[in-house]
């Protein structure tokens, strides 16, 4: 009985777990369970994600929404505070909220963010910015040099272009290709800022038709070089990865899109995961920040023809504006749907729907044809009026899912809110928010 006690009292003496070094944030954005179960039905495989050993569910609603969009639910997942949609780093009354990221540079870490999307779009902002909306695109910019952000890799160049002597003078190498980013190691002593479109990525389903992708990284080819350029850092690093164009094509109806940019988030975290099954001080923790369209199967969805789909929504809708002329014709829109959308006929309501977008923006253009490709398949999503009118245009308040490995990682289990998710790894870190 005496080396019973004596076992509880050398356990309760026992010193806390070592803080975690590293962290891999990772955010597909958009990815519901849906999005993960239509990925895996269309790839007839199973993610890699999914395999790693701890999981959870996850809440989402905003301060005044209970559908959040990218940008309060980003702020939820760098701050653990909730805030209001369209808000970054800031709380419902505007005051600024101190981020995961912000606190581990103070630390004495280095950070890197990660993205297909433009660096200033909603998510990597929110780790790194303090704005009243999300579109302040300069105002982000200005705070990603600002907090020193050692590497940035995605899109945004007409956002930084008016600073990038700014980000020279502050010591940062500033790249505009794939080639660029695989020969840039090693760094000594300077950041990183790559910028390889002037907005947002294209999707990765059209890489093989884009000639401009051959100068686009992949998001897995990101995620290793960064974690190559953080590996060393001194007191561990931070590094926030975002599939952000799971989102975009969840907007757009456009599963076979969908599932590719799933794909390559699922690759990236695959990267991670090599990285850190080496290493015991290294926690990567893979959510979502909403699910976006409430997108699903039905019984009599067709997955064989979505199968069949080879390129975007948004490619169909660039050809048929370079084909057509941006008029969109009767003759060039069925040429371009019998070629790429595989329909043998095409009726006149669904010819005039996309006639009337002749002069809107590629991507709303792109949502009333996948939503047209959507609803001959019986795929089952929110409505095509909501998405267009929508407050964040066809989010929905369905929990995500959150995986996790590494130290600590059995702590994101269960059900929790996303503002317990930063919390867990402030407290594993030991890395204080206040």
């Amino acid at each position: 009985m005496r080396y019973i006690w004596i076992a509880v009292f050398l356990f309760l003496e026992a010193p806390s777990q070592a803080a975690v070094r590293n962290v891999i944030f990772m955010i597909g954005d958009g990815m519901g369970f849906n999005q993960i179960h239509i990925a895996q039905e269309l790839l007839e495989k199973k993610l890699f994600l999914t395999t790693l050993p701890v999981s959870g569910i996850v809440f989402t609603s905003s301060a005044n929404n209970r559908v959040t969009d990218s940008a309060a639910a980003a702020t939820a997942l760098a701050t653990a505070h909730k805030t209001n949609n369209q808000r970054l780093g800031k709380n419902p009354e505007g005051q600024d909220l101190p981020t995961l990221l912000e606190k581990f540079k103070k630390a004495g870490k280095r950070a890197g963010l990660v993205t297909t999307t433009s660096l200033t779009d909603a998510t990597p902002a929110a780790f790194a910015a303090h704005a009243m909306h999300r579109k302040e695109h300069l105002l982000i910019a200005q705070w990603l040099l600002k907090n020193q952000v050692d590497i940035l890799l995605g899109g945004g160049r007409k956002y930084f272009l008016p600073l990038l002597p700014q980000f020279k003078k502050q010591n940062y190498e500033i790249i505009t290709s794939a080639q660029e980013l695989s020969h840039i190691l090693p760094l000594k002593n300077k950041k990183l800022l790559g910028l390889f479109h002037k907005e947002h990525l294209n999707y990765e389903i059209d890489r093989e038709e884009l000639s401009d992708m051959k100068e686009e990284p992949s998001l897995s080819h990101m995620t290793r070089i960064a974690l190559q350029f953080l590996e060393d850092s001194p007191k561990g690093f931070f590094l926030m990865v975002e599939g952000g164009k799971i989102d975009f094509a969840g907007h757009e109806i456009d599963l076979a899109t969908m599932t590719r940019e799933v794909l390559e988030f699922d690759h990236a975290v695959q990267t991670a995961y090599a990285f850190a099954k080496k290493r015991k001080d290294t926690l990567i923790v893979v959510t979502a920040d909403h699910e976006t369209a409430a997108l699903g199967f039905v019984e009599a969805t067709d997955i064989p023809y979505l199968q069949g789909l080879q390129v975007s929504s948004q490619y169909m809708i660039q050809k048929l504006q370079k084909d057509s002329e941006g008029k969109f014709t009767e003759e060039s829109t069925k040429t371009i749907l019998k070629d790429h959308a595989h329909w043998s006929k095409v009726t006149k309501e669904e010819t005039e729907s996309l006639q009337e977008m002749s002069h809107d923006s590629i991507h709303d253009a792109a949502v009333v044809l996948g939503s047209l490709i959507a609803k001959r398949a019986e795929v089952v999503s929110t409505s095509l009026k909501m998405i267009q009118a929508g407050n964040t245009h066809g989010h929905s308040s369905a929990p995500v899912p959150v995986f996790s490995f590494g130290p600590g990682a059995q702590t994101f289990t269960g059900t929790m809110d996303n503002t317990a998710i930063p919390l867990k790894i402030s407290k594993l870190t030991h890395v204080s928010f206040h």
